[in-house]
Order: structure tokens, then C-alpha cells, then sequence
């Protein structure tokens, strides 16, 4: 399926006060050396999230010479276990996702995937607010979640998003 298409069906799927507020993104830098890219996502014009193929290629090199970790660990799923994504399992996880439950999404293993389910329309308000399993989950995750809820007005988690974006950049301009 082509990026257009992919894009389009994620933005679909977006609850509906994030619609037009999170945006898709991939490029490819064609005159690098390595023709590679990255994709990220943005929530009212701000980069919340970023997936650059050459970056993951440099985590994934860390776990493979970090001596101290052993030798049995797999530096890929170490790699993906911590949210650090090429542009190419970016693309592919939107592609699966369209075809994925809200439920299989959840409990998903994949960190970007659960992350994603954050945003989904067929998380609905009151299944958000019974979700318990965030506090403990991969920051990505957080920040998703708390991006959600305070789109939704859910209070609990609203006071938080404000004081974390305070504390990174000034005051949340009011979105009207």
C-alpha cells in the first residue's frame, strides 16, 4: 500500500478531537549517502515522536558492543523494546495496524503499536479512563495517553500533560 494511502487510513482512525491535530510524516533524503529516512508524528505542529532509520542503526550498534548487557541479547529487540524505529518499521507498523483490533493493539509487545492505540477512535472515553497499565508502560505510551486524555477533557490526566509541556516549552496555548 502505498505511504498516501497509509496516511490517509491512520488519519481516519484518529479519535475525534485529535483530527487534524496529529499528523503522519515520512521522508526519504534521496541525495544522502544511504538513501534512508525517517518518519515521525506531530501533535498541534510539534514533533512528539521521531523514527530515523540512521539514528535506530546507531542504538542498535550500542546494544551490539555494550559488553555489559552479555552476549545472548538481541540488539534488535533491545533496540525496539526501548521505541527506536527505522523509517521502514514505521511505515510497516501503520500498514499492519490498519488491520489490527483495538484489542490486539493494547496488548500488543510493540511499543510504537500500544502507543498508537492511544489515539485510536475505537479507544472510546470511558475505556480510556478504565485503563490502569499506562503509569507503568513505555514513555512513548505515557505520552500519548496523556495527549489523549487531555484532548478529551479527562481531568486526571489533563493537569499532567500541561505541567510536563510547561516544564519542556512554556504554557499549552489554548486550542479553540
Amino acid at each position: 500500500m502505498r505511504w498516501s494511502k497509509v496516511k490517509k487510513g491512520m488519519e481516519e482512525r484518529l479519535a475525534e478531537p485529535l483530527r487534524g491535530r496529529i499528523g503522519y510524516h515520512a521522508t526519504r533524503y534521496h541525495e544522502a549517502h544511504d538513501i534512508e529516512g525517517r518518519g515521525w508524528i506531530t501533535f498541534d505542529g510539534r514533533e512528539i515522536a521521531n523514527f530515523c532509520t540512521l539514528g535506530s542503526w546507531n542504538r542498535e550498534h550500542v546494544f551490539a558492543w555494550d559488553e555489559s548487557l552479555g552476549d545472548e541479547i538481541d540488539s534488535r529487540a533491545a533496540r525496539l523494546a526501548e521505541g527506536f524505529y527505522t523509517l521502514e518499521e514505521y511505515q510497516g507498523l501503520l500498514h499492519s495496524y490498519l488491520n489490527t483490533s483495538i484489542e490486539d493493539a493494547l496488548k500488543s509487545d510493540i511499543v510504537l503499536e500500544r502507543a498508537i492505540a492511544m489515539f485510536d477512535r475505537r479507544l472510546g472515553r470511558r475505556r480510556l479512563r478504565g485503563i490502569r497499565h499506562v503509569p507503568t508502560s513505555h514513555p512513548l505510551v505515557k505520552k500519548f495517553y496523556e495527549i489523549r486524555c487531555a484532548t478529551e477533557n479527562i481531568q486526571s490526566a489533563r493537569s499532567n500533560i500541561e505541567i510536563i509541556r510547561e516544564s519542556e516549552t512554556g504554557p499549552l496555548p489554548r486550542r479553540r
